[in-house]
């Protein structure tokens, strides 16, 4: 086949030279966006909109799971009763209370001086006190009644006859 020289005829089966061989752009397409990924955390902790007697209201997750746990509860669903007293048994609700101090008042050994037995009760609490921490503190008040005496010479002498009147 020969080549024409001069100007070339663009129409049918005759493309023009630009896009004869080369780039022939495709047309833009919509591109779809990546479902989100929720956050599990915030799902797990921000408060969920909720109706209740015909109010909004904004509850813990947690707390909606277990309002609808006991409503299923009551209709005595077995697996709902277990799955109850499970999240029940989680937070402690079938722990007995701590006792409580029966007594606001501790009397200290009248042997024992009043500032070493504040620091027992500051360390352990009420008496009993373990041997191994009593004879710590012991060991602190003598060290310290002995640096004080070297201040104040009669300071020993001061002590034991503050504790002679109780």
């Amino acid at each position: 086949m020969k080549k024409r020289s001069g100007p070339y005829d663009v129409g049918y089966g005759k493309p023009p030279d630009a896009t004869k061989f080369g780039h022939r752009p495709q047309p833009k397409r919509r591109r779809r966006n990546k479902p989100e990924v929720p956050n599990i955390q915030s799902l797990l902790t921000e408060p969920v909109a909720v109706t209740r007697d015909g109010r909004p209201e904004k509850l813990h997750p947690h707390e909606l799971m277990m309002l609808s746990l006991w409503k299923r509860t009551m209709k005595r669903e077995l697996r709902a009763v277990k799955a109850f007293f499970k999240e029940c048994d989680k937070a402690g609700l079938f722990d007995p209370p701590p006792q409580a101090q029966s007594s606001g008042v501790i009397t200290c050994p009248k042997w024992m001086p009043m500032s070493m037995c504040e620091d027992l009760i500051n360390a352990a609490g009420a008496p009993p006190w373990p041997a191994k921490l009593y004879n710590q503190i012991a060991e602190n008040y003598a060290d310290s009644l002995s640096t004080f005496s070297d201040w104040y010479p009669g300071a020993r002498q001061a002590q034991e006859d503050e504790y002679k009147r109780y």
